[in-house]
């Protein structure tokens, strides 16, 4: 569950995860806002190598990054307090870490001394169903080093870097609703999100809602047509809300002092146990353009499936819903036709870049 999606309820155990965070800053080339009654736009073009940029665009973007550290301080707190007994914090975060939330909890925690690790044995007092023969021994304390399956795509595919949902730093921000590198595939990713696949009725809704918080109102036909191509598509139209899991952060170490970690956008169970990885594109494409753009993304999924599988899940399929670029501008549905091979492209390259 997301923490926005938790607001107003109380559990009587809570565990809080995704909190090596960092704030990113704005990823637009504009930022927008409104002082004393009047709109203010501050602009920089190209990287911020070249200095092309208005006056205050420095200052603006190091505003817009403080007010996203603090919304993110803010998050943690409404999290934290939807636990009426029993609070599970998780530091997990790579060895170089030394800003976010959970580096800073973990540096706290070591100056107060006020928690204690979680021993896996006192769960049964907790009411929960637990394998203790698998779970007995104290789990030592490792550094790790991580990449995230985007990172894991071929970027030579773009004209531009990390364009639409293939962003980096949106797929370590599990807080953030709807993890799309742009304003519209975010807003179509946080629809997607939130929508009952057993009753969609109130969709018109949610579009709305996304297009106020991701800044593109205007764009709700567009939105909604993408979530209702999305929705329309095979396999989506086969998924339940009780048979499936929506934005699941994932993190296993699948190589020794390596590991992968990030959000699936769906994971779907299957009728024989196995599961389906489900991962939304907005990218505005189609014909041989859009296969190409899939097959360069087969890493990123490869990436989620490997992790998968090293927490005991059989992953069947891996497959990529492209809103648009079908016939009649409808979605398409890319499956990785050779998933394994897939896996050990990707281990190899991990080996041999990040290793």
């Amino acid at each position: 569950m997301t923490i926005h999606a938790a607001k107003g309820l109380e559990f009587p155990i809570v565990a809080l995860m995704g909190m090596q965070v960092n704030a990113a800053g704005p990823k637009a080339a504009s930022i927008t806002k409104e002082e004393h009654g009047k709109a203010v736009i501050s602009v920089k073009l190209g990287s911020s190598k070249l200095g092309l940029s208005t006056i205050d665009y420095v200052e603006r973007a190091d505003e817009e990054k403080e007010s996203e550290a603090a919304e993110l301080v803010r998050l943690a707190y409404v999290a934290a307090t939807r636990a009426r007994e029993h609070l599970i914090v998780s530091v997990h975060r790579s060895a170089r870490d030394k800003s976010s939330l959970a580096a800073k909890i973990a540096e706290l925690d070591e100056s107060a001394g006020q928690s204690e690790i979680f021993d896996i044995g006192q769960a049964s007092g907790l009411d929960i169903d637990v394998d203790a023969t698998r779970h007995s021994d104290p789990v030592p304390t490792v550094s790790l080093d991580d990449v995230t399956p985007s990172q894991l795509a071929d970027h030579s595919m773009f004209s531009q870097p990390k364009p639409e949902d293939n962003m980096e730093s949106t797929e370590h921000n599990t807080s953030r609703r709807g993890r799309g590198g742009t304003k519209f595939g975010s807003a179509v990713h946080a629809v997607l999100q939130d929508v009952n696949f057993d009753d969609p009725t109130n969709l018109d809704d949610l579009v709305r809602s996304s297009a106020e918080a991701h800044q593109v109102v205007g764009d709700e036909e567009e939105i909604a047509n993408s979530v209702r191509n999305t929705l329309a598509s095979p396999r989506i139209a086969m998924a339940t809300t009780q048979h499936s899991w929506r934005e699941v952060w994932v993190a296993a170490e699948i190589s020794e002092g390596m590991e992968i970690e990030g959000s699936i956008d769906l994971i779907i169970q299957n009728d024989d146990d196995t599961v389906t990885i489900v991962d939304y594109k907005t990218d505005q494409v189609e014909g041989e353009i859009l296969q190409e753009r899939a097959k360069g993304y087969e890493p990123q999924l490869a990436g989620y499936a490997l992790a998968l599988e090293k927490l005991d899940m059989k992953v069947r399929e891996a497959v990529l819903v492209f809103a648009t670029g079908g016939a009649n501008n409808t979605a398409v549905e890319y499956c990785v036709q050779d998933l394994e091979a897939a896996k050990t492209d990707v281990m190899r390259d991990i080996r041999t870049q990040y290793c």
